[in-house]
């Protein structure tokens, strides 16, 4: 085989796969009620078929083109109405194209495989309503008893003469016979992925050359080689941006071969399914897609055989017979975000508590102590499955432990929201590229790291003057107050043994009231713990560099990059790091909160804004019962019967001074101008007259509560070295008002 030959053959397999994918997505169409919709179906189906049957004649890939002969047939006696479309028939036709699609996959070898079920099979169909095909025309078609190329001429792609007769695929096919149009060419081409890895990686270089480039410049003075600069790096980002795009791929590309699974499965199962596909046009790079397919497999055929009731089942529970599967993709924050949502029988928090301790992968004890969602999270255990007998589909205990592994091999992350009886959605984030990671940058010592995004929740400082209120020790792992709970913590310096660095608590503790603690919220898959680290740096898009050799078995990197100043900075991995600080979340679970659940209460970190109504007395209400403030004159106030109003919004405002309902000094504005405070309440809004705002807080300042104080002091704490009221809106709206009616 020439060259030239070997080209054409390579193009006509990835031009028949691609038809074969396309055409299968289709026959989901076929069953629909919409009789124009399945002719137009029909009609795409059978041009894809004859463009691969026609192609198949010219390189005399007999077999191919036999069962692409059988399945035409089939197509246009349903196309033309001269037999009624029937289920059995998609059932045979997809038979068909899987046999395709496996001699088409060999090629160039040529499989030694019969397609004679396959085309019977066809055939009767076909003979139902009509009499037999009739044999096709010398030359025109490859199962022809005078087949192309018999002659024995030389010349064709396989050693035999390409047959003058033999009639070109229709041309808005793309075939290699009749060859796109010029439309098609000016369009698009065709490259080799190895062409466009290797652009990406020098894309990279280039980035890496731009970074050092910039922060050499900034130490020199020098207005038109700055602007020389930022013109390279404007068309640097550029470049990378395209050539990324140029590897990316539409996520229907994996998306839409899950008709066929839902399909077959469910009538396998005999269960209904509605199968819905969202965002099939939200793109991820090529690698990604690539390795995605398994995992999704997975999950959707999970929904399937274990989420899902079957149609009298869910009739029992008086759910509509036909279940729905949805899978969607969206963009967020530079992320990619997969949903495998199904409205099933949902995950029994209390059975999976079970299985884990019958099947030795938790203790009694340890199970007891799991929230409903860590329970719910065991199902990526491995060796972790609630099937009770083992089948071709389920049972064996592997699966959905690969599926976790798989996601975070591709820099994700994956989680499990369910109800009982309502059903489970399954959420996986990812990166839209593994080649450029948007991190954050932090410092350690003399050392900087990269931390994925993807795995950031949050960032929280925490003054010095909070440290002993928020920072304590149980069980001997560090743990931060925070919203409402206990967030465990690890000194990076600890982990990693950096020198010159803030290593434990009480070392940080220690240090002047201008230091804020630096920690870092991030998602693993127990939950999220604070990684404590010293600086605090800007957001960068890296180029990602696998680790060396030597590095392959330290757990707490996943890669490196170089930085604008020439250095290398490591990429963490977030859960490698807690594994090798050996963080035991069961250290800080809600048993130990239970154990000190009124000091928690009354200690639960709260974000305040402090005001004053005179300038003795302080008051504080917490930031997300705030609406809004509003900065008013003395003149806009209007009194009505003995009561303040302001118009707001074309109505009149109720406003409260706090001493008409507290035992505090009178209000007493400074200046002409007042502040007023709007909370968020249910019922009448009123608003609330302040002399000043002194600051916002985050503090979990001890609240204690006199037995005088009337209902709207939820307590009083020390707050900035002040005695503060910390008030309850709500009821002290409801109250003055009530007092004044």
């Amino acid at each position: 085989m020439t060259e030239e030959d070997a080209e054409l053959l390579a193009e006509f397999r990835t031009e028949s796969l691609e038809h074969l994918e396309d055409v299968e997505q289709l026959f989901v169409e076929i069953a629909g009620d919409d009789e124009a919709r399945r002719a137009e179906v029909l009609n795409a189906i059978f041009r894809a078929v004859h463009s691969i049957k026609g192609a198949a004649g010219f390189f005399d890939l007999h077999a191919i083109g036999q069962l692409a002969h059988a399945s035409e047939n089939l197509l246009m006696k349903v196309r033309d109405g001269e037999i009624p479309y029937a289920e059995e028939m998609t059932d045979a036709l997809l038979s068909a194209l899987d046999k395709l699609r496996q001699l088409v996959n060999a090629l160039p070898e040529l499989l030694e495989v019969s397609v004679d079920d396959e085309c019977e099979s066809l055939a009767s169909l076909t003979e139902r309503g009509a009499d037999a095909p009739a044999v096709p025309s010398a030359g025109a078609e490859p199962d022809s008893p005078q087949t192309p190329g018999a002659s024995g001429e030389t010349g064709s792609p396989l050693g035999k003469s390409a047959p003058q007769a033999s009639p070109p695929a229709e041309k808005d096919a793309g075939s290699p016979l009749g060859g796109p149009s010029p439309k098609q060419n000016a369009e698009s081409i065709r490259v080799p992925v190895p062409l466009l890895d290797q652009l990406m990686n020098l894309a990279g270089e280039l980035v890496l050359a731009r970074n050092q480039l910039i922060s050499q410049l900034d130490h020199i003075e020098d207005g038109g080689l700055r602007g020389v600069a930022r013109h390279i790096d404007l068309v640097t980002s550029e470049l990378q941006r395209d050539i990324m795009y140029t590897r990316m791929q539409p996520v229907g590309s994996v998306f839409r071969r899950f008709h066929r699974i839902a399909r077959d499965m469910s009538r396998r199962l005999g269960k209904r399914v509605d199968l819905q596909l969202v965002g099939e046009d939200v793109e991820l790079d090529k690698s990604i897609i690539e390795l995605l397919g398994d995992p999704l497999t997975h999950l959707v055929r999970n929904a399937l055989d274990h989420g899902i009731e079957r149609a009298d089942e869910r009739a029992a529970l008086g759910k509509p017979e036909t279940a729905r599967l949805l899978l969607s993709a969206t963009h967020e924050n530079g992320l990619v975000n997969i949903e495998i949502a199904d409205d099933g029988r949902g995950i029994d928090a209390e059975r999976m508590r079970a299985v884990a301790v019958d099947r030795g992968i938790v203790d009694a004890a340890a199970a007891a102590r799991l929230s409903d969602s860590e329970a719910r999270a065991l199902v990526f255990a491995p060796g972790f499955s609630t099937a009770t007998e083992v089948t071709d589909l389920s049972g064996r205990g592997v699966g959905m432990d690969v599926v976790q592994s798989n996601i975070k091999k591709l820099g994700g992350k994956i989680d499990i929201e369910s109800e009982l009886g309502i059903g489970t959605t399954v959420r996986i984030r990812l990166p839209l590229t593994l080649a450029i990671l948007p991190s954050l940058i932090v410092g350690v010592g003399e050392e900087r790291f990269a931390i994925p995004q993807v795995n950031l929740a949050e960032i929280v400082g925490v003054q010095a003057d909070e440290i002993p209120e928020r920072v304590e020790t149980i069980r001997g792992t560090p743990t931060l107050r925070h919203r409402d709970g206990l967030l465990p913590l690890i000194w990076l310096a600890d982990v990693l043994a950096i020198p010159d660095a803030a290593t434990t608590a009480e070392a940080t503790a220690a240090l002047d009231l201008d230091h804020t603690l630096h920690v870092l919220v991030l998602r693993v898959d127990r939950g999220e713990y604070g990684l404590v680290v010293d600086r605090i740096q800007d957001p960068e898009e890296i180029v990602v560099k696998p680790l060396s050799e030597m590095l392959k078995e330290c757990r707490a990197f996943v890669g490196s990059t170089i930085m604008g100043d020439g250095r290398v900075a490591m990429i963490l991995d977030v859960a490698g790091v807690a594994a090798r600080a050996e963080l035991v979340f069961d250290d800080v679970e809600p048993a130990d909160r239970v154990a000190t659940d009124e000091a928690t209460t009354a200690n639960r970190s709260r974000e305040l804004l402090v005001f004053t109504s005179s300038p003795e007395d302080r008051f504080a209400i917490e930031v997300d019962r705030i609406v809004r403030l509003e900065r008013v004159e003395k003149s806009d106030l209007e009194c009505v019967n003995g009561r303040d109003y302001m118009q707001y919004r074309g109505s009149g405002l109720r406003l409260l001074r706090l001493d008409d309902r507290l035992d505090v000094r009178p209000f007493e504005p400074d200046d002409s101008t007042l502040l007023v405070l709007i909370p968020r309440i249910q019922g009448t809004t009123a608003g609330i007259l302040v002399r000043e705002v002194v600051d916002t807080v985050h503090t979990s300042a001890c609240l204690d509560r006199e037995t005088a104080d009337p209902d709207c002091v939820l307590g009083r704490a020390v707050v900035g070295g002040h005695v503060t009221l910390l008030l309850d809106p709500q009821r002290l709206v409801d109250d003055s008002t009530g007092v004044a009616a």
